[in-house]
């Protein structure tokens, strides 16, 4: 009997290890091919590549974790929906910052970044932070008006970005279209098709996950959920590292950072409605939401006094991020 049960367990184990897989993978090229076919179609109808990257290329980094959070809210997976979709925003910005950047900054030494062009971001995203934790002190994100302002917050972000690129061209980089005309609809469907079926995918293991082992969907969306969204940074992120160039993710960091709660939760919570309205767990406030913006304190403080994250800094951070996954468990 034993033996049959340690075989169910086994068989539970892949299917989530399965569908988990195949989520991030999905999510990683849908985001991909979308964003690709998006940024070339709107380059043939003569949209300044300025317009493009600055909105189409920047929201796509974050796709990922839209789409996970639109089916939690929408797909009614689960009894505890808010909990995951929260948990994926929430948990995606400390995975970031906290492994991610810390990873980046323990492998190689990081050059230094001009403040010039990070500082105002940074300002951006810790207030983006703040202003979270005022909207959803109450315990949910009010529709229809706390998840407007956020979207307001992402379109002020992207004008932001499209006057600072019109300022600033030397920082920003040629952008090359090497998809032809039929390629384009192709890839607009294609990545709709595996960001649905991918965000379909990683929400069911990570629900499964949570039904299986008796965990917390909050804290299922913090970590497997949080990391499996954040495996394409991670991946880019060390490759640069390795490279020597791991001060190039910290830009992309903090803007996907600012994204995940402006973009993401201002999108879900509109299309949520007052019927599934967005709740915040207690836990959230008693636990996650300090870690988060505390790593976004820290992130602010090395690059302000040194201008990059030491070795050092990125081994606190690595070590910071441990003892946050540890107390999701005990």
């Amino acid at each position: 009997m034993a033996s049959v049960l340690s075989l169910l367990d086994a068989s539970s184990f892949l299917h989530a290890a399965i569908l988990l897989a195949i989520g991030v993978v999905l999510l990683e090229y849908g985001a991909n091919w979308l964003v690709g076919g998006a940024s070339s179609l709107a380059r043939r109808l003569g949209i300044s590549p300025v317009i493009v990257g600055s909105t189409i290329v920047s929201a796509g980094t974050t796709l990922p974790e839209l789409m996970v959070s639109l089916f939690t809210i929408l797909g009614g997976t689960t009894t505890n929906a808010s909990d995951i979709a929260i948990g994926n925003v929430v948990g995606s910005n400390i995975v970031d910052i906290g492994l991610i950047i810390g990873l980046a900054a323990l492998i190689a030494s990081m050059a230094a970044l001009s403040l010039k062009v990070l500082l105002p971001e940074l300002w951006i995203m810790l207030g983006t932070m703040v202003l979270l934790g005022v909207l959803t002190i109450d315990g949910r994100l009010n529709f229809p008006l706390d998840p407007l302002i956020l979207f307001l917050v992402f379109l002020g972000y992207i004008g932001f970005q499209v006057w600072e690129a019109k300022a600033h061209p030397e920082h920003v980089e040629e952008m090359d279209d090497p998809h032809g005309p039929l390629h384009v609809p192709l890839l607009i469907v294609g990545g709709i098709v595996c960001l649905a079926f991918g965000a379909r995918s990683l929400v069911n293991g990570a629900v499964f996950c949570a039904q299986q082992w008796g965990v917390p969907e909050l804290v299922i969306g913090l970590t497997i959920v949080a990391i499996g969204t954040s495996l394409p940074e991670l991946a880019t992120n060390v490759t640069a590292a390795l490279k020597g160039e791991s001060s190039l993710g910290v830009g992309d960091v903090v803007g996907a950072n600012i994204l995940n709660i402006a973009f993401n939760l201002g999108i879900v919570g509109l299309l949520a409605g007052a019927a599934r309205e967005i709740t915040v767990a207690s836990e959230f406030f008693a636990r996650d939401y300090w870690w988060m913006l505390g790593f976004g304190v820290l992130l602010t403080a090395f690059l302000w006094a040194g201008k990059r994250v030491p070795r050092w800094g990125g081994a606190v951070m690595g070590i910071l991020y441990i003892v946050y996954a540890i107390t999701l468990f005990v």
